[in-house]
C-alpha cells in the first residue's frame, strides 16, 4: 500500500512541468488571439461622415470633376470640392462626403484619391494612392470606415470621354460611364468651372446635379 501511495506521488511529480507547460500555452495561445482581434480592430475605425456642401461659390477645379457609377436609379461623383450621391428619380443629392476631411482631396500627384464604386452602387472605396489604408463608405447604412487597402474586382470602370461626347463649346468633364443597356452618360462641366453648374447627361435628358 506504501509503495502504491509513493508511486502515485512520483508519478503525480513526473506530470506536473506538462500540466504547467499545457497551461502555458493555453494562456499564450489565448493571449496571442486576444492580440490579433486587437490588432484587427485597431485597423477598422468607424469614422462620423462630414457632409459636402455646394453653394454658388464652389469651384470645380482645374481637374474637374469624375463620374465614378452611373445606373438608371443613381450616380456618384467626384473631385475636391467633395464626393456626391445623386438620386436619378428624385433628382437631387442624396448623400454627400467632404473628401478633404479624410485626407482625400487631391485629384493628381503621388497622393491622388483614387475612387471605386461596386457595382451595385452601394459601396464606395476612396484610396489615398501613397496611404496603407483606405475608406469604405456604404450609401444605404451612411456609415465610414478607414480600413487596411485591398484592391477590388467589383467595380464599375469609368472610362475616358471619346470625342464624339465632347461638346463643340468643350462644356464636357474627361469620363464617361456606359450603362448595362449600353446607352452612354457623362458629366457637363461649365465654361465657368463652378460646381452649381455641374449637370448630368442621359441620352437626350439634362440633370442639374446642384440646382
Amino acid at each position: 500500500m506504501i509503495l502504491k501511495r509513493m508511486f502515485k506521488f512520483i508519478w503525480l511529480i513526473a506530470l506536473l512541468p506538462t500540466i504547467i507547460l499545457g497551461c502555458g500555452n493555453i494562456s499564450y495561445n489565448n493571449n496571442s488571439h486576444k492580440e490579433v482581434i486587437s490588432k484587427r480592430n485597431e485597423m477598422i475605425k468607424t469614422i462620423t461622415p462630414t457632409e459636402a456642401k455646394v453653394d454658388l461659390g464652389t469651384w470645380i477645379g482645374v481637374d474637374m470633376a469624375t463620374i465614378n457609377y452611373a445606373s438608371n436609379d443613381r450616380i456618384v461623383i467626384h473631385g475636391n470640392f467633395g464626393l456626391f450621391i445623386y438620386d436619378l428619380n428624385e433628382e437631387k443629392i442624396i448623400r454627400g462626403i467632404d473628401v478633404k476631411s479624410i485626407g482625400c482631396g487631391s485629384t493628381q500627384g503621388d497622393n491622388v484619391c483614387v475612387v471605386s464604386v461596386s457595382k451595385n452602387g452601394n459601396i464606395i472605396r476612396l484610396h489615398p494612392s501613397s496611404s496603407e489604408n483606405m475608406y469604405v463608405y456604404n450609401v444605404e447604412n451612411n456609415t465610414l470606415i478607414r480600413t487596411k487597402y485591398e484592391k477590388s474586382n467589383d467595380e464599375l470602370k469609368t472610362l475616358i470621354l471619346e470625342e464624339e461626347f465632347k461638346s463643340y463649346d468643350g462644356e464636357y468633364c474627361y469620363s464617361y460611364i456606359k450603362l448595362e443597356n449600353e446607352e452612354v452618360s457623362y458629366l457637363r462641366c461649365p465654361q465657368s468651372n463652378m460646381a452649381i453648374d455641374l449637370q448630368y447627361i442621359k441620352n437626350d435628358k439634362v440633370y442639374d446635379i446642384f440646382k
